[in-house]
């Protein structure tokens, strides 16, 4: 890899960071939301995606994986659309046009880097590049991340059920943290299950778990699972998706039972 997309896969990474900052940041600052009167939950949404997106992008390059190249394509098509959406919607025209300049310069220096990037990663490869060996030995602690999983998703409903009562609306870093907290139950299960069935995981893998899991989920299980134990595997998630409605029940009836 040259130095050129060494320092530009560099700059996705630290783009993506600092997006991901920004957006944290506008999503809990009411007074940001001042300077952005166009920004809404859909632009901080399709941001939020971007800036993962670019970041991981970035590392991808570094690695010098193939897989770099469509994760940084679709940086550029999240960051079109967080950019447009308020346009397209008739909300936000006035921050949107003092900004279009910057944002076309932005994006097509997106685009050009990741072509750059592109080129090296598609000369260098004439096969995609193979991962590490992956430990076979079985790790039981996707369980533990299933179990804390359901706690939460009880806690979670207690907590929303008690503020609704009383009328106030859900805190922006509870809504947040809990969001986080979701994602790396799931991402820990998913990281244990890998190691204990030896299945290599693939960006496109990881980012479908984190993004979609409700349909990434089932086709990890329908492929990593062997001959006689696909069909037992999805009942399974049939179960564990049954577990989580009732732990969503019980926390929501308690608080309101206890008021």
């Amino acid at each position: 890899m040259t130095l050129v997309t060494k320092l530009i896969s560099i700059c996705f990474i630290v783009l993506g960071l600092a997006s991901f900052a920004g957006t944290v940041a506008l999503y809990f600052s009411e007074s940001l939301r001042l300077y952005f009167p166009g920004m809404d939950s859909a632009n901080q949404f399709f941001g939020f995606l971007c800036a993962l997106t670019s970041a991981i992008g970035g590392v991808q390059a570094l690695r010098n994986r193939i897989s770099a190249i469509p994760v940084l394509l679709i940086s550029c098509l999240f960051y079109f659309l967080g950019a447009t959406y308020s346009a397209w919607n008739q909300y936000g025209i006035q921050a949107l046009s003092m900004l279009m300049n910057a944002f076309y310069y932005s994006l097509g220096g997106r685009i050009i880097g990741t072509g750059i990037i592109a080129t090296q990663l598609i000369r260098s490869h004439a096969t995609h590049h193979t991962g590490k060996p992956l430990n076979d030995q079985p790790y039981p602690n996707e369980k533990i991340a299933l179990v804390c999983l359901l706690l939460l998703i009880g806690l979670i409903e207690g907590i929303y059920t008690h503020l609704q009562l009383r009328g106030y609306p859900a805190p922006a870093w509870l809504q947040f943290g809990a969001g986080a907290v979701f994602l790396f139950l799931i991402f820990a299960w998913f990281h244990n299950d890998t190691k204990a069935h030896a299945y290599k995981r693939s960006t496109w893998l990881v980012g479908g778990i984190l993004f979609v899991s409700v349909v990434t989920i089932p086709y990890y299980l329908v492929r990593s699972r062997g001959k006689g134990e696909k069909v037992m595997a999805l009942i399974r998630l049939c179960g564990f998706f049954i577990l989580m409605l009732i732990s969503s029940l019980i926390g929501g009836s308690g608080a309101r039972f206890l008021g």
